[in-house]
């Protein structure tokens, strides 16, 4: 007898044992989360109230680039008191040297349901009756890309497509998985800077048409375990995804942008 409770507590440990091995394998195996820090220049603009703001006598167009890859979306707000008109087949997010149109000839399908009900009244009160007595509707709307896109006077549209990076950029002053030892920040001159980018934005008026070129350079890049960045922000808790894009990393800072990544 004591013999088989030994042979039975001997394969029971075993198995614990391997479970234990088990559960600290795949602890070693998950992901680690890092998170770049892009901090960005522009000699043409200003910053204001969070934005950066690239102005001249026809419009204004701000941008809040602060974001997962960072968000080249912007503001486009016309000054003037007579219609301006955005050419987006001759608009082009640009990322050193590489150019990308805003116009890329789309077909879009938006569906809406529509679920009417019965009602009845009661002291005055409209109370819907169960779903039972109700139908269900569903339709169908297509449209067309435009390349073209009227901006009234005095009013404003935002138009958001792009972001400026798919993935951390490589330098070599900087280790792509640092530790806390190694946090080093690089910085950069618009000369030497390894990112370039702009919005070359293009409109017309009533008499000719122009172009307006927004650009910005990255002035500094720094490298972070992501909750080492977060404790250093002062941030709370913070859930990561499977998907690294969906990070939401604060507090936000509108003269920068994040690109997370993983160590998998």
């Amino acid at each position: 007898m004591n013999s088989f409770l030994l042979l039975c507590f001997s394969r029971t440990s075993n198995r614990l044992a391997l479970g234990f091995l088990l559960v600290a394998g795949l602890a070693g195996c998950a992901p680690k989360q890092y998170v770049q820090i892009v901090q960005a220049q522009s000699d043409q603009a200003k910053v204001e109230q969070g934005f950066w703001v690239f102005e001249n006598e026809d419009c204004r167009v701000s941008y809040q680039i602060w974001g997962p890859g960072g968000d080249i979306g912007f503001v486009f707000y016309n000054k003037t008191d007579h219609d301006l008109t955005l050419h987006l087949d001759h608009t082009f997010l640009v990322v050193n040297g590489w150019s990308t149109a805003y116009f890329q000839n789309r077909t879009f399908g938006k569906s809406q349901s529509q679920f009417a009900t019965t009602s009845l009244s009661f002291n005055n009160l409209e109370f819907p009756v169960t779903d039972a007595f109700g139908r269900a509707q569903s339709e169908g709307v297509q449209y067309i890309e435009r390349p073209l896109v009227v901006v009234p006077a005095r009013t404003q549209i935002r138009l958001s497509e792009f972001r400026i990076l798919k993935a951390p950029l490589v330098h070599p002053e900087l280790r792509p998985y640092p530790k806390k030892k190694h946090l080093k920040t690089a910085t950069f001159s618009p000369d030497n800077s390894p990112l370039h980018f702009s919005n070359r934005i293009t409109y017309s008026g009533p008499a000719d048409t122009l172009r307006f070129e927004n650009s910005f350079y990255a002035s500094a890049l720094s490298n972070y375990p992501a909750q080492k960045w977060i404790r250093l922000s002062d941030s709370t808790q913070l859930h990561f995804p499977d998907d690294p894009q969906l990070i939401d990393f604060k507090p936000h800072q509108p003269r920068a942008f994040y690109v997370p990544y993983f160590k998998r």
